[in-house]
């Protein structure tokens, strides 16, 4: 579903979606009537399309009663036509497609989020290993739509806007910024990109993001969204850009001279942790976990850390935290924790809303932690580590 005119059941992105999708199906999960089959989902967002869809998007949806032809719009945006009448769909599938169009603008209906409801289950032991699958499933869906907007308002067939408030969030690797961002996501009116100063991103980008960071920047994460959008972000680690091209590290200074760019700080008090996460992610190539999906065994885990690695992986953090803190000084900042994250989501979250200026509103994310084992059941040599640090600033971190 990349393309606005493409057949929604075979795009490039179709792999992962399909993978995600028989995934959700293998779980057990059936909805009454229905069962969440690969093409029945991508049937579910095509219906949507359909309805939400105005006159403006020829071809998609009538014109005075019929259908523009080929010939009267070279351009024609087409969708196949999966459902003959989706209303007999939706009333025999548990899956509740919401297109929420709260403004107009010119007689125009916007688009502005697609969500899915899910049927209320029993909270069992089955259900709440289910949940993460269907939030994430939930997330890619989201995300698709959120790019067909796109390139809608880009062909100029949906108004949209750039009045929003634009931030980062703002951290390293290993302190929940997936978490953060998944979260952050499941409101409607807040938007999260990517880690897109990223070197994999910026290799993938091409030449033309290193040489001009600021329309990079622009172009794919402070684009035009639907009306309903009142927050767009990104995600900026301490190191991002550091070894591209010369041009390419211009982002920090163009980011420090806009004062009206927010910042969500996002650290994780025990760096030990923050430490212990990434060598588990390298060793075990898993970085993210949505309930059964990339769970790894203890035994993979177990690690053995240096006690000189362990320091100056404290010494950088710390120094990346302090001279953040210093350079946006003058930035309006939210610093939050990833204990705070996990501990008191609620709260949390809460105040980061109000921070963006947006409805505070129940939040949900399809990201669970990965080692949720004690720091001794991970650590090969945790007693020498632990003693070897007994002196020092950071002996805090063994406290557990």
């Amino acid at each position: 579903m990349a393309l606005l005119r493409a057949n929604v059941t075979a795009s490039k992105s179709r792999g992962h979606n399909v993978a995600l999708l028989r995934t959700f199906h293998k779980s057990g999960y059936r909805a009454p009537g229905c069962a969440p089959t690969v093409n029945g989902s991508l049937r579910i967002v095509a219906a949507a399309i359909r309805r939400a869809t105005s006159d403006k998007d020829c071809g998609v949806s009538k014109v005075n009663g019929q259908r523009p032809s080929p010939a009267a719009s070279p351009d024609a945006v087409r969708l196949p036509d999966p459902v003959q009448d989706d209303r007999v769909f939706r009333s025999r599938s548990g899956f509740r497609p919401a297109i929420r169009q709260p403004l107009h603008r010119n007689s125009q209906p916007l688009l502005l989020r697609f969500t899915i409801a899910f049927p209320a289950m029993k909270k069992t032991a089955s259900t709440m290993t289910l949940k993460p699958i269907v939030l994430l499933a939930r997330d890619r869906l989201q995300k698709r739509w959120l790019k067909l907007t796109e390139i809608a308002m880009n062909r100029g067939l949906i108004p949209g806007h750039r009045d929003y408030v634009r931030f980062i969030i703002l951290a390293r690797g290993r302190v929940g910024s997936n978490l953060l961002s998944s979260y952050l996501n499941s409101h409607p009116g807040i938007v999260v990109k990517g880690e897109i100063f990223g070197a994999k991103q910026l290799r993938k980008a091409g030449p033309a993001a290193e040489n001009d960071p600021e329309a990079h920047m622009n172009s794919v994460a402070f684009s035009v969204y639907p009306h309903a959008v009142a927050a767009v972000g990104f995600k900026l680690f301490y190191y991002h850009a550091s070894r591209a091209t010369q041009k390419a590290c211009q982002i920090w200074p163009i980011l420090l001279s806009d004062k009206n760019v927010k910042i969500i700080h996002l650290t994780r008090e025990n760096i030990l942790r923050t430490h212990l996460s990434h060598v588990i992610a390298t060793k075990t190539l898993k970085w993210t976990q949505a309930g059964p999906i990339n769970a790894v065994a203890t035994a993979e885990k177990l690690t053995r850390l240096g006690f000189e690695e362990c320091e100056n992986a404290f010494i950088k953090t710390e120094r990346w935290q302090n001279r953040t803190e210093e350079m946006f000084r003058d930035h309006p900042m939210h610093h939050v924790t990833y204990e705070q994250l996990t501990s008191e989501p609620e709260g949390a979250l809460t105040k980061i809303q109000k921070f963006l200026g947006v409805e505070p509103r129940a939040l949900a994310s399809f990201h669970t932690k990965q080692n949720t084992e004690s720091l001794r059941q991970l650590i090969q040599n945790y007693d020498e580590l632990k003693s070897a640090f007994a002196s020092t600033p950071w002996s805090r971190f063994f406290e557990e």
